[in-house]
C-alpha cells in the first residue's frame, strides 16, 4: 500500500497528523485487529522518528499497546496538544469572509477532524457550518429549511450560485444603463449648460477711458496717480533730472509709450507736455 514514510525533519504538526491519518486508511481497508495496527505503523517511522521510538518503547509494554494509546504518544512528540488546542479554536471561529464556498468547504472538513463532536453529530455539524458562511448566503439557506450537514452545504452551494447570477445581471444593468446614458446627450447638455452659466458671470470691471478720468487741479488735465508736471521727474521711471525720450528704462514691446490723452483747446491754453498731442 506505501504508506507515507515519517522521519520528523518537517516541523509543520499537520505533517505528523497526514502520516498518520494515512495509515489509519490503509488499517481500516484491509481490517487490521488493533494489535496489529501499532506494529505495521512502526514501519513508516525513519531517522529522528526511529530514534524517539527506540527510547519511548522501552517503558511501555508494546505487545499490549492499543492503536490509540500509540497515537497518544506520537502526538504528544509531534503534534502536542497546544497545537490541538490551537487548531480547534481555530475550526470553532472559522468563518468564510473572502473564501469560495468550495474553499471554506474544504476549511471546515479539515477542522472537523480536532472537534470529534461536532464531526460525529450532523445536526451541530450542519448548524456550526451555516453559522460562518457570509450573511448573503445563510439568508437563502435558512430560508430552504436544510436540517442536515449534507443538505446545507449543498444549499450554500446553490445560494453562493444564484448570488454570483444577481451580481453578474446587477452589473449588466450598470452597464447599459452607463451606456444609454451617453448616448442622451445629457452630458453634452450639462456641458452646455455650465457654459451658459459661466458666460453670466460677472466681469471684473474695466478700467475708465480717459475721459472719464478726474481732473487734476495742479495740472489741469484728466488722469489718475501723481502729477509728475514741474517736479523734473521721468514719466516712466520716476527718475529726476530727464525726459521719457531719453529714460534708461525701455518698456516692453507694445509698451513703450504711454497712452496718449487727446483734448481740444485753444492754443494758449495749451502746456509743452510729451503726453499731449495738440491739434
Amino acid at each position: 500500500m506505501k504508506p507515507p514514510e515519517f522521519d520528523g525533519s518537517r516541523t509543520d504538526p499537520m505533517v505528523a497528523l497526514e502520516c498518520v491519518k494515512a495509515v489509519e486508511v490503509i488499517n481500516d481497508y484491509l481490517r487490521f485487529e488493533d494489535k496489529d495496527r501499532v506494529s505495521y505503523a512502526i514501519f513508516i517511522l525513519t531517522k529522528t522518528t526511529r530514534i524517539w521510538w527506540d527510547a519511548t518503547k522501552v517503558s511501555v509494554n508494546v505487545s499490549a499497546l492499543k492503536w490509540q494509546e500509540f497515537k497518544d504518544l506520537f502526538y504528544d512528540k509531534y503534534f502536542p496538544r497546544d497545537v490541538r488546542s490551537q487548531k480547534v479554536k481555530e475550526f470553532l471561529e472559522l468563518k468564510q469572509g473572502n473564501m469560495s464556498m468550495q474553499e471554506y468547504i474544504l476549511k471546515f472538513e479539515e477542522g472537523c477532524q480536532f472537534s470529534p463532536y461536532l464531526a460525529s453529530n450532523g445536526i451541530e455539524k450542519g448548524e456550526h457550518f451555516l453559522r460562518g458562511v457570509r450573511a448573503e448566503i445563510k439568508k437563502g439557506v435558512r430560508m430552504s429549511k436544510a436540517a442536515s450537514y449534507k443538505e446545507i452545504v449543498e444549499k450554500s452551494r446553490m445560494a453562493e450560485q444564484d448570488e454570483k447570477e444577481i451580481e453578474r445581471e446587477r452589473q449588466l444593468k450598470s452597464q447599459d444603463f452607463s451606456t444609454k446614458d451617453q448616448g442622451s446627450g445629457w452630458e453634452g447638455k450639462s456641458k452646455f449648460r455650465g457654459k451658459g452659466k459661466e458666460e453670466h458671470r460677472p466681469k471684473a470691471p474695466m478700467p475708465l477711458p480717459a475721459y472719464d478720468q478726474p481732473v487734476c487741479p495742479k495740472c489741469g488735465k484728466m488722469h489718475t496717480g501723481e502729477c509728475l508736471v514741474g517736479s523734473n521727474r521721468c514719466f516712466r521711471c520716476g527718475g529726476v533730472g530727464q525726459v521719457i525720450r531719453n529714460c534708461p528704462i525701455k518698456g516692453e514691446k507694445g509698451k513703450d509709450r504711454v497712452q496718449g490723452r487727446i483734448f481740444s483747446m485753444a492754443k494758449e491754453s495749451t502746456n509743452p507736455d510729451s503726453f499731449v498731442i495738440r491739434r
